[in-house]
Formats: C-alpha cells, sequence, structure tokens
C-alpha cells in the first residue's frame, strides 16, 4: 500500500506550493488532480474529451475516471504520493482509505 498525503484547501490557500516542497524534500509524486485533467483535454485523448464535455455541462468528472488517471499516472514502486485537490467527493475520500495509508 502506498503512503498519501492530502493537501486541502480553498482556492489560492498555497496546497500547490506546500505539495511541491513536500514532494521535493520526499521524494513523493505530486499529483494536482486539475492539471492531470486539464493535460488529458489538452492532449485530446479519448478521456480527454470525455473530461471536456462532463465539464462543459457543469458537472464533476466521474469518480472512476478519476480513478483511472491517478492508476496509470503512479509508477508502481512509488515511495508516496501528495494529492492536490483530491479527494473531492466521498467515494474518492473512501477510495483513498482504501487505497493508500
Amino acid at each position: 500500500m502506498t503512503d498519501a498525503i492530502v493537501f486541502l484547501g480553498i482556492q489560492g490557500s498555497g496546497k500547490g506550493t506546500q505539495a511541491k516542497l513536500l514532494a521535493e524534500n520526499t521524494g513523493f509524486i505530486h499529483i494536482n488532480i486539475g492539471d492531470l485533467l486539464r493535460e488529458q483535454i489538452s492532449l485530446a485523448t479519448d478521456i480527454g474529451k470525455r473530461i471536456a464535455n462532463t465539464i462543459r455541462g457543469g458537472n464533476l468528472v466521474p469518480d472512476d475516471l478519476v480513478f483511472e488517471l491517478i492508476k496509470s499516472t503512479l509508477p508502481r514502486d512509488c515511495p508516496g504520493v501528495i494529492f492536490d485537490g483530491f479527494p473531492r467527493t466521498m467515494p474518492q475520500a473512501e477510495h483513498l482509505v482504501n487505497h493508500y495509508r
């Protein structure tokens, strides 16, 4: 089970700044969910198109899609992960508790 640190807070509160500093000092992987979603949209992948349509409709990206992106981003030998902007829903929080420590 991979160690996880979660940064939550309002926009502009410094989550990203602190997460980057912590990642540099621990070797953990920093995952900013918003950046990850925007990257998929800009690459115009199939997943990116689904994300764009969902966001355009004013909805949150489905949890299973977020889980899939996280899984594909983390290397197998990941020492730990720092989440920025995750979890945003109760199912995401449950996923976090069940898959990370």
